[in-house]
């Protein structure tokens, strides 16, 4: 019961204003960059975000939230089946979009690490049914 709990305060995170306002300045990003994403223009990409600083805190802020959910999934500390039934598609259609700037952050910053918990679970969870 522990678990479900600390889950559904997870999720019920999810839509309160400071993720919300971070979601909506992705949204804007994701509309305007959408170009070099769907053409996983990495480097181009990496360059307007950092000329763009809210940008590129939401989208940090956003990769570091899931990455504290996939790492919480990780240790057992939340319920994995409320959590995938709650992010599974937030987490793939962020690994889809995304991953190309991922990979190129972790070779550009030479860290593998780089938010590997929310990777490795984005896989997992999109190659199950």
């Amino acid at each position: 019961m522990e678990k479900k709990r600390a889950s559904f305060d997870v999720v019920s995170e999810w839509h309160r204003d400071g993720i919300v306002q971070h979601l909506r300045i992705n949204r804007k990003m994701y509309e305007e960059y959408k170009h070099l994403i769907d053409e996983s223009k990495s480097r181009e990409f990496s360059e307007l975000l950092d000329s763009n600083e809210e940008a590129r805190f939401s989208l940090v802020t956003l990769f570091n939230y899931l990455e504290c959910i996939a790492l919480g999934v990780t240790q057992q500390i939340h319920d994995e089946e409320f959590m995938r039934n709650s992010f599974r598609g937030i987490f793939i259609a962020y690994l889809n979009d995304y991953d190309f700037f991922i990979q190129y952050r972790r070779k550009k910053l030479n860290n593998e690490r780089i938010w590997k918990e929310f990777t490795d679970l984005a896989t997992r969870w999109r190659n199950t049914a």
